[in-house]
């Protein structure tokens, strides 16, 4: 490095991921205010609000949603675990149109 100063300014802490580990409690406030049906954005301002230093994005309680939806669905796709279920009850029958 030929000179001992950074080449950008400081970035903000929302743009570290690592610094936006959310920790078990915010992901249950997060499950527990999705369903009830409580917007992403206004969950990231619920939860800003009772900790203003809480580096948090809306994408984070996006991507925890998605996580908890794919463990709900047992590491399936939403296709997978559909033709899963519906293997133990339904006999299917198709042809293939020429």
């Amino acid at each position: 490095m030929p000179h001992s100063e950074h080449n950008h300014s400081p970035t903000i802490e929302s743009s570290h991921p690592a610094l936006r580990k959310l920790n078990s409690d915010i992901q249950k406030t997060i499950v527990k205010q999705s369903a009830a049906e409580i917007t992403s954005e206004q969950i990231v301002t619920a939860l800003q609000n009772t900790n203003s230093l809480m580096p948090l994005i809306k994408q984070d309680v996006y991507n925890t949603k998605a996580h908890l939806k794919h463990k709900a669905l047992g590491l399936h796709t939403p296709i997978q675990a559909l033709m899963l279920a519906l293997n133990d009850n339904y006999i299917f029958i198709y042809t293939k149109d020429h």
